[in-house]
């Protein structure tokens, strides 16, 4: 099928979707002027039981579409829309999150 007879447009990427659990945390930022201002960080977390019995744990940022709400810290959400992408400046990049559709799972 050519690029022109496709009607709908591809969604590339990898989606996300599921239960996760989310933390929030809030991180004072001093900015190059002299001056701090808090934002509020969100992650969640992979892990991988070792052999020993400990746990490995990822912390993976999550990053929300503007204007949607956020969760509350350590909260049990269903990811509905989210995919993955890659952030940070070059050399610091990560895998992370962003979410365009969840709620609260009860």
């Amino acid at each position: 099928m050519s690029k022109r007879a496709r009607k709908s447009k591809v969604r590339y990427g990898m989606n996300v979707v599921g239960v996760t659990r989310m933390f929030c945390r809030e991180k004072t930022i001093k900015s190059k002027k002299g001056g701090e201002y808090t934002i509020e960080e969100y992650t969640t977390t992979i892990s991988r039981k070792e052999e020993d019995g400990n746990y490995t744990n990822l912390y993976i940022p999550v990053f929300f579409e503007k204007g949607l709400d956020k969760p509350e810290n350590n909260s049990v959400v269903e990811l509905q829309d989210s995919n993955l992408f890659v952030s940070g400046n070059s050399g610091y990049e990560r895998i992370s999150l962003y979410v365009k559709e969840w709620e609260y799972v009860d």
